[in-house]
């Protein structure tokens, strides 16, 4: 039903070649970007009709819809483009473009002196990255802290990861591949100086900074914002609640879903309001 009120006819076409057993089972693009290559590219891939349905079916879709139906088919417009793009790019890699990488798993990496590995030079991205999705306990212990994390975090998460038309896995894994190469990078060229005191590596296991933490530090914000709002008096809060009102407005329209965002102008609302409270 909510297909054929929202997209128009050319959009919701589908191709013939995937009509029997294609991706018309696949709930999420995470579910559909998680695929292994093979399935993922089985004749030629998803087309833009079935890409353009499964992002229909994400929790936010209905909701677009409703409150603007244009701005809402542009952008999963552009979304299905984006994952388009993604999908075609790693079905045409050759095998040459597939990196290889000088450990067998994550474990293994991490068991080892900084000075063992630094003597067979730093790991790059591409390594990491192929060590991630290939190493099973690592991706058991990723699944399970995005599943353990608030489910309004993890859907900030997966529309930041269709914006860039891929899934929360792939873009979490190119995040902490970049930052983790870079440190490795750093403490490597420190330890060909000589230097003292070297930048360990990051932790390639801790996602939980990345997801949970930043949510608690805007919940524990809020909850000061909130206990400071009901400390003023029936009256003060009367002649505030105009002024709240559009405070609101301003930082749901600045930030959007930025958690980081939020919480910054939650604190200087805090203390904004702290200031108007030893004058009261």
């Amino acid at each position: 039903m909510l297909t054929g009120m929202m997209l128009p006819g050319p959009v919701l076409a589908t191709g013939n070649s995937h009509n029997a057993g294609g991706f018309q089972n696949i709930g999420s693009v995470a579910e559909l970007m998680n695929l292994p290559t093979a399935k993922l590219c089985a004749n030629g891939g998803p087309n833009m009709g079935e890409i353009n349905l499964i992002l229909l079916n994400e929790p936010l879709a209905l909701s677009m819809y409703s409150n603007d139906p244009a701005n809402a088919r542009m952008i999963i417009r552009k979304q299905a483009d984006e994952i388009k793009a993604n999908i075609d790019k790693q079905c045409t890699a050759t095998v040459s473009d597939i990196p290889a990488h000088r450990w067998d798993s994550i474990r293994t990496l991490k068991n080892m002196s900084e000075s063992e590995v630094c003597a067979q030079g730093a790991p790059t991205k591409a390594e990491l990255l192929a060590l991630m999705r290939e190493d099973k306990e690592f991706n058991a212990k990723f699944d399970k802290e995005i599943n353990e994390a608030p489910p309004e975090v993890r859907t900030i998460m997966e529309e930041g990861a269709k914006v860039k038309g891929t899934s929360v896995r792939n873009l979490m894994f190119n995040d902490i591949a970049i930052n983790t190469a870079k440190n490795w990078e750093i403490a490597c060229t420190k330890q060909s100086k000589s230097e003292a005191d070297i930048t360990p590596p990051i932790n390639t296991n801790n996602t939980k900074n990345t997801i949970s933490d930043v949510q608690e530090k805007f919940n524990e914000s809020d909850k000061k914002l909130n206990v400071l709002w009901k400390s003023f008096s029936s009256d003060t809060r009367k002649k505030l609640l105009p002024e709240q009102r559009k405070w609101i407005k301003q930082k749901d329209n600045f930030c959007k879903t930025d958690i980081n965002c939020l919480t910054d102008m939650t604190n200087k609302r805090i203390a904004d309001l702290s200031n108007r409270k030893a004058s009261e």
